[in-house]
């Protein structure tokens, strides 16, 4: 009934919006407006070149983060990549008198940042400052020359050469010159003058009445250039004007205006991943501080999205299936975080472009490498070092390799934890990527990405109270992943976008007399066609398919883990399952998505997404919606509804093991919430939701026939779940001085493992969580940042004595009520201190990143005597001090 009450709302709303949407379709004649423009610069300031690099006639480049509000004013400078020797003073001084043409999205001027090059260059008798950014404008000097021609005496002329950022030539680009000869006060004659430039680049244009002028360069695959000339009579002015191609790496990022394609969607940036303090500067990590996310115990890699768990949210690497975001333990991710452009964390309600997840989605966004010359660093740390080269390769072809090793099984391996717990071989990791990237022209572009990851743990340990599980545990795992990512406008209305990739994913994991061998390789297609209707209308229609060829062989215990099971689930008499063979299933998806922006200040998206899954034989159709609304100039209404499925995991559903007659897990989404606008920098966030959960996997001791025998189905599809509660994100955008934020999640989340039967407290329960992060910039290359955490305990089921057990010599642990004792409160610490150098093609890097600065003891899980009468607790980490050094060129 909630089903079909769903359906029949989404596509109730989903019909209003196409029936508007019709009508608003002859609003739009070309589509242009639906386009995001950059902000184009207008007025450029010479800055003073510093008297201290004079001196030593040195030339720099520094690079800044501009910040331009939606009037083309620059609000803020942010030096990323400093100079010294009084350049990024001087260079601050001149762009923050710069004015722009603003960017503009859907016809109306937005604020944006912009990455900027300020050159210094010394000439042979004069020193002058150029740009190397947008609208450049290189070596404009002014030549007074005696001998004008005849024919110009009284006039002035404009001669030129207009070249790309690598000095090239640029030919039959067209240069506009327009305006009033001697301003508007004098004369009421408009001139329009106009010029194309040879093969060399070079242009003239002459006989020019002296004035001030409008120019405008325009060259197919460059963006547009907007600039001024002010002529004199008799003058002779000689210029040079430097063009960027539309893919170039001076990039706009407009932040927070085009509403995403589901409810919420929070993007942690390059600026502010690198300075997290207790994430070493990990992109990935980040996550784990924003609202919505529960924190994983001992520092674990699981992201636990809105009580849900871990297995039930989609990780993604440029629209392909991940198979894991971390290395052992969650020390690193498996992606180097200096190649990704963005990271986008969608805690629920989210876009029918993503299936198979009932939790959440994490987006990751890999970038193109530099392609202005080769850069290159090695980063050396606690736990590992790694190497990254990047560079073009010739004209359209860019590349950028990287690896990472860690060597913290050296030092643990070295360590003595006891007669009980011998480590003979800690934590050991390695990866790599490889990413090509191919952009003939600003319409097309071709991504290449590669990757690997292999991790390996083996550890050594004694007196266990289960026999099953004597002697340790030997865990390997990697993952090989080649993707490929085609994207092309054809129009101003259509684009495309395609993707594969194929991987394999392979694991080995032997823990006392059981052990799991597994290798899979996923086949997946994804393609997505955007059509722009009108600018009030877009549609999305996609295709997402996935096929996965697995060869497992298994020797399990005959009871299998599922959330709420206690710790101690096996006993000694536990009869051991072999699970063998060849595996098959295919996972084919399509979805369409309709947005529709025709009634003002307001945002609706209906989607429709249909998934196979082959591995249970089911069929699912899951409606969405979603709305935002302008209230107010800086205040924006959210809400959304939304189903979702996921099949069950492979053993659940095995007709060998599980139960292969499970149904598809299903959950209901729903949120509510406001996005406040407190300053330019400032941002608040609140937001409130419910999610009903159904079909979840139980444990099961029913009777079936297996292969003709008597057997007991393991699993079944008995179970429910609800989660509720609100998140609140206060946050500081990144600014040229401080970027923080501060997060709060107020939730419950619970399961029953039967209607009818009472709710209990889920695995993953965190009543409170509690994030405060901040980093300020000191100047002089120096910054601070600190993490503080507060997180309630996780629950767990308390074992109230011990039953001996004859046959085993063992005792036998007498559970609580499941669930039902929680841990003590988490709370930790952490400080990160960077210093930079910089200096014209080299940069060193240090930094101090020490987790738990007070050594706060967090109980972490429960340990028992072996007769089950005593209760002691495995604390987290201690303070942990980690120094890395980073040489970049």
């Amino acid at each position: 009934m909630k089903r079909a009450m769903l359906l029949i709302g989404v596509w109730g709303a989903f019909a209003v919006m196409l029936l508007t949407g019709h009508a608003g379709a002859a609003d739009d004649t070309d589509g242009a407006a639906s386009l995001m423009t950059p902000p184009i610069l207008l007025e450029y300031v010479n800055a003073e070149y510093p008297a201290q690099a004079l001196e030593q006639n040195l030339q720099a480049d520094v690079l800044a983060m501009l910040e331009i509000d939606a009037e083309g004013n620059v609000t803020a400078v942010d030096i990323t990549q400093p100079a010294g020797h009084g350049f990024d003073e001087a260079a601050t001084m001149a762009m923050q008198q710069f004015r722009f043409k603003p960017a503009m999205q859907n016809g109306e001027p937005i604020s944006c940042l912009l990455e900027y090059r300020y050159r210094f260059v010394l000439k042979t008798e004069t020193v002058e400052t150029v740009t190397d950014a947008v609208n450049d404008t290189d070596s404009a000097s002014d030549i007074s020359n005696t001998a004008v021609a005849e024919e110009n005496q009284g006039t002035a002329v404009l001669t030129g050469k207009v070249t790309d950022m690598d000095d090239r030539a640029i030919e039959d680009a067209i240069i506009y010159l327009s305006g009033q000869p001697g301003g508007a006060a004098e004369s009421d004659a408009s001139l329009e003058l106009e010029a194309r430039t040879r093969p060399d680049g070079g242009f003239e244009l002459t006989a020019i009445p002296p004035g001030t002028y409008e120019l405008t360069i325009q060259a197919p695959g460059y963006q547009i250039y907007y600039g001024g000339e002010q002529l004199i009579s008799g003058e002779l002015k000689e210029v040079s004007y430097r063009l960027v191609k539309e893919t170039d790496e001076y990039e706009v990022v407009v932040r927070a205006r085009r509403a995403p394609r589901s409810v919420t969607r929070r993007e942690i940036t390059a600026q502010e991943i690198t300075k997290i303090p207790g994430t070493d500067g990990d992109a990935l990590r980040a996550i784990q501080n924003m609202p919505g996310t529960a924190r994983s115990a001992m520092g674990g890699g699981e992201i636990i999205v809105r009580g849900s768990s871990h297995a039930d949210s989609g990780f993604y690497y440029d629209n392909m299936e991940a198979p894991w975001l971390y290395h052992f333990g969650g020390l690193t991710s498996v992606i180097n975080s200096d190649l990704l452009e963005n990271i986008d964390f969608y805690p629920g309600n989210f876009s029918v472009r993503f299936g198979r997840a009932t939790g959440g989605v994490i987006d990751v966004k890999t970038r193109a490498p530099k392609s202005d010359r080769f850069h290159g660093y090695i980063d050396m740390d606690l736990w590992d070092t790694g190497i990254l080269l990047e560079g073009p390769v010739s004209d359209n072809w860019s590349i950028a390799v990287s690896g990472r090793r860690s060597y913290i099984d050296a030092i643990l391996s070295n360590i003595d934890f006891g007669d009980d717990f011998k480590m003979k071989a800690a934590p050991r990791y390695y990866d790599f990527q490889v990413i090509a990237d191919y952009h003939p022209s600003e319409k097309n572009n071709l991504r290449l990405f590669f990757f690997g990851t292999d991790d390996k743990l083996v550890f050594l340990y004694d007196n266990t109270e289960n026999p099953n599980f004597g002697g340790g545990d030997n865990v390997h795992l990697m993952a090989y992943q080649g993707q490929v990512a085609w994207s092309y406008r054809l129009s101003k209305k259509v684009s495309n976008q395609l993707d594969a990739g194929l991987g394999y994913w392979g694991g080995n994991n032997a823990y006392g007399k059981y052990e799991e061998k597994w290798n899979v390789m996923p086949i997946m297609l994804r393609d997505e066609l955007q059509l722009k209707f009108s600018k009030t209308n877009e549609l999305n229609v996609g295709v997402d398919f996935k096929a996965e060829y697995a060869l497992i062989d298994m020797r399990v215990p005959g009871d299998y883990y599922v959330e709420g099971s206690p710790d101690f689930n096996a006993s000694a008499h536990d009869n051991t399952v072999f699970i063998d063979g060849k595996r098959f299933a295919l996972k084919p998806g399509m979805y369409a998505e309709y947005k529709n922006t025709m009634v003002p200040k307001t945002t609706l998206i209906a989607g429709l997404r249909t998934d196979y899954f082959g591995n249970v034989d089911r069929w699912s159709a899951d409606p969405r919606f979603a709305a935002r609304y302008e209230l107010f100039k800086n205040t924006t209404l959210k809400t959304g509804v939304g189903l979702f499925h996921q099949a069950p995991d492979y053993a659940q559903g095995d007709e060998d093991y599980g139960n292969p007659n499970l149904e598809l897990m299903q959950a209901v989404h729903t949120s509510f919430g406001v996005e406040q606008k407190l300053s330019e920098n400032v941002e608040l966030s609140v937001e409130g939701f419910y999610k009903h959960l159904d079909n979840v996997v139980t444990a099961s001791d029913a009777p079936m026939i297996r292969d003709g025998q008597m057997d007991i189905e393991r699993f079944d599809s008995d179970g429910e779940g609800r989660v509720y509660g609100m998140e609140a994100l206060l946050k500081h955008n990144p600014t040229d001085r401080f970027f923080g934020w501060v997060s709060y999640t107020l939730m419950k989340s619970e399961r029953r493992d039967a209607k009818g039967e009472n709710w209990r407290v889920f695995d993953y329960d965190q009543r409170h969580v509690l994030t405060a992060v901040g980093t300020l910039t000191l100047g002089r290359g120096y910054s601070v940042g600190l993490r503080f955490r507060l997180v309630s305990g996780n629950p767990y089921t308390p074992v109230n004595g011990g039953i001996y057990d004859g046959d085993s010599d063992n005792y036998v642990p007498v559970y609580g009520q499941t669930n039902s004792a929680r841990m003590p409160m988490f709370h930790q610490l952490d400080v990160r201190f960077d210093k930079k150098w910089q200096w014209t093609r080299l940069a060193l890097t240090t930094y101090l990143d020490i987790k738990n600065v007070y050594n706060a003891k967090n109980p972490e899980f429960p340990v028992y005597s072996s007769d089950f009468s005593q209760k002691d607790w495995v604390t987290g980490l201690p303070i942990i001090p980690s120094v890395g050094v980073k040489l970049e060129y």
